[in-house]
């Protein structure tokens, strides 16, 4: 039910990519039909009837449907061609002259005509080695009479991933029927081919989904780029593992390069799809799994470009260390499974499930079964379900969030502009000309009288200053402890000017929180400046800290000469000071400053941090 309702956010574009897959099916199913009733009553299919011996073996006569081991050693065949209707009734031998279509899957043969010179097909022929090594139709001109019989000698050059090839050869006979056989011959392989085109113009579709999110800065978007890859390399290893590709491209040996190269970057690719959804330690170790197959890929591909060794006979050496990997990565999901996050859960399932395919075609190749990764490709499948379905459901969601986070970094950006020109404004407001004069004047004087303390007099001036133009460079709130200090470098200074008539009284029961720089000591010189400094015979400055359950609280009181606080914004006066105080408490630490004054009983300024996790030290 959730499924359905998450898909009702996304109508539109559900129903066009159904109708698009269930289309194109159709389309497919429906030429793959008609293709095959309208050619396959147009050719007659031959068999080989007689007998056959394998290496220096005694004759045994060919049964249909018996399996002839393509590893055990050469095998000779002793007969004549026979023709059979499409419906398998037997017409009768083919006669002399006419052409039969053989088929060759890595495989050399020698034919022994009566009167004619042997004809060879030898796939190991210098120069037919490089160009040989694959499957492909070859054109023979049967001359038997009708009592004569012919000997086919078959020899398999590989020892690895070819059991079949025999059977292939036994059991894909024709008369030659021209246009009409390639025909029939190119429908057999006709599902793989389109699936594999439709798998080719998915990825980059794909591939601009996967930019999109990268553009938006999304981690999903290394996850959708892997499924590109993924998509492409098995698109091309449907194309090259159709039936009779060699029909179609005459590039033998390339077509086989190409089946083998895919399938090998599609499995490196699916091991590293797995690797993105890993955590900690068992991340670490897939890494080095999946670099150790990309390493002996390349290396064994390397191999064969620099000596005699053909790419398809490295395969048994890659797939044994693949299935290695393939293991040790199914056994790292297992153990992710176990942290139950559902959304990973349903990505690693088809992953988990392709790593299997893996390992029973490979034991499909090695027992002779000849299903060419059809393990693989049904378990492709689901992984390409698994896609649409993340595009559908997942990817909006998360496109919606990116966007939100933008725009948030674009508005965190805005404060943290005005923080900054708040700062300034509340380091120009500290340091005003009439407090640079007074304080200049002072240390003048002082060093008339007494030139010591005009010495730390003008230590702790230096120190004022520094503080004050540096707090420029300040984005993040610091500990109360060096804003104490500053505030303390402030009053000495409050102090030398005014002797005893300024009284400091501390009552600091805590200093484990942050606050943003220049919020305290603002409200300490407005004590002095507005409430002190003009009150006759002076008075006292307290400042306090106190912590509770749920926040941190600093106070500054003054027993000056106050002001009524329902007039104090209409008292003409900008007040840039306190505001921007309040400005970056709000933005910083979500805190506030309150304010309680009575005229000629003084003032009082609370600042009230929330606690938070950045907020405690």
């Amino acid at each position: 039910m959730k499924f359905f309702k998450k898909l009702k956010k996304f109508p539109f574009l559900s129903i066009v990519l159904v109708a698009v897959i269930i289309t194109a099916a159709l389309c497919l199913w429906v030429n793959h039909e008609n293709n095959s009733q309208s050619t396959a009553a147009m050719c007659f299919k031959a068999t080989f009837q007689g007998e056959y011996k394998i290496a220096d073996g005694e004759f045994k006569p060919i049964v249909k449907g018996e399996k002839i081991s393509a590893n055990k050693g050469d095998v000779t065949l002793r007969g004549y061609f026979q023709m059979e209707t499409p419906n398998g009734e037997v017409v009768g031998r083919a006669p002399r002259g006419c052409w039969i279509a053989l088929y060759f899957n890595h495989v050399s043969a020698t034919v022994y005509a009566p009167d004619q010179e042997p004809y060879v097909f030898d796939a190991e022929h210098p120069l037919l080695k490089n160009t040989a090594c694959g499957e492909m139709w070859l054109y023979y001109e049967y001359t038997a009479t009708e009592s004569e019989t012919i000997e086919i000698v078959l020899h398999n050059p590989h020892k690895f991933g070819n059991v079949t090839a025999y059977d292939d050869f036994l059991d894909n006979m024709y008369v030659d029927a021209g246009v009409t056989l390639e025909r029939e011959l190119l429908s057999e392989g006709s599902f793989d081919r389109a699936m594999g085109v439709f798998l080719i113009i998915i990825g980059p579709l794909l591939l601009g989904i996967a930019l999109y999110l990268a553009l938006l800065r999304l981690k999903q978007s290394l996850v959708m780029s892997h499924y590109v890859f993924i998509t492409l390399f098995m698109g091309a290893y449907f194309i090259f593992s159709a039936k009779n590709v060699s029909i179609w491209s005459s590039l033998i040996s390339v077509n086989t390069a190409a089946l083998i190269i895919s399938f090998m970057l599609y499995t490196i690719f699916l091991g590293s799809l797995v690797v993105c959804f890993l955590e900690g330690k068992i991340k670490t170790v897939g890494k080095a799994a999946v670099g150790a197959s990309g390493i002996s890929a390349t290396l064994l591909m390397a191999l064969t470009l620099f000596s005699d060794v053909l790419l398809y006979d490295v395969q048994l050496i890659w797939r044994m260390i693949q299935t290695i990997v393939n293991i040790l990565l199914f056994a790292l999901i297992c153990i992710a499974f176990r942290k139950r996050n559902r959304r990973k859960l349903f990505l690693l399932l088809p992953c988990a499930l392709s790593l299997i395919a893996y390992c029973l075609d490979f034991a499909g190749i090695a027992l002779g079964w000849g299903t060419v990764g059809l393990a693989s490709k049904l378990a492709f499948i689901m992984i390409l379900l698994s896609v649409l379905i993340l595009v559908l459901m997942v990817m909006p969601n998360n496109i919606r969030a990116a966007q939100r986070e933008q725009e948030l970094i674009a508005e965190r950006n805005r404060l943290q502009i005005e923080l900054h020109s708040s700062q300034v404004s509340v380091m120009l407001t500290q340091i005003q000309p009439h407090f640079l004069y007074n304080m200049l004047n002072t240390i003048h004087y002082l060093c008339g009288k007494d030139a010591k303390i005009a010495q730390n007099a003008i230590s702790s001036f230096s120190d004022y200053l520094r503080h004050n133009l540096e707090s420029i460079d300040y984005k993040d709130p610091i500990g109360f402890d060096k804003e104490l200090q500053n505030i303390n470098t402030y009053l000495d200074l409050e102090k030398i000017r005014y002797g005893d008539e300024l009284e400091i009284v501390y009552d600091i029961q805590t200093m484990g929180f942050f606050l943003p720089i220049l919020t305290v000591q603002p409200l300490v010189e407005n004590a002095v400046k507005h409430g002190i400094a003009k009150k006759r015979g002076g008075g006292r400055v307290m400042i306090s800290t106190r912590e509770y359950e749920d926040r941190f609280e600093v106070t500054v009181s003054d027993t000056g000469v106050g002001f009524d606080p329902e007039h104090y914004a209409e008292d003409g006066k900008e007040h840039i000071g306190i505001n921007n105080v309040r400005k970056r408490l709000d933005v910083q630490c979500k805190g506030r400053v309150e304010i309680i004054s009575e005229i000629n009983r003084g003032t009082r300024a609370i600042v009230i941090l929330p606690k938070n996790r950045g907020q405690e030290k």
